[in-house]
């Protein structure tokens, strides 16, 4: 494989993030907090932190304050919001 081609390829590689749904602004942007847990680097007790991201629904999918989604980095929507719903799990 030719070194432009593997950059290319690794380039097109989108993240994918499991979180919460926290507010629903209106039917098409909804705030999605991803709450990540890990070690401490010096006294290894398990620490949380959490981001909140604005997230783009797609057309035809209701979603509610509290469901767990599975959101997809996109291209930019607008300016602040660069990911889109992929699926709903569960409601808690």
């Amino acid at each position: 494989m030719d070194k432009k081609q593997e950059i290319a390829k690794t380039a097109q590689v989108k993240r994918a993030l499991q979180g919460t749904v926290r507010k629903v602004i209106d039917e098409c942007s909804v705030t999605v907090v991803v709450e990540k847990v890990f070690p401490n680097p010096l006294y290894k007790r398990l620490m949380k932190k959490k981001k909140t991201y604005l997230v783009n629904v797609p057309k035809g999918m209701a979603v509610s304050a509290g469901a767990v989604v599975s959101i997809k980095e996109c291209r930019p929507m607008s300016k602040s919001k660069r990911w889109i719903i992929v699926s709903e799990q569960k409601k808690e």
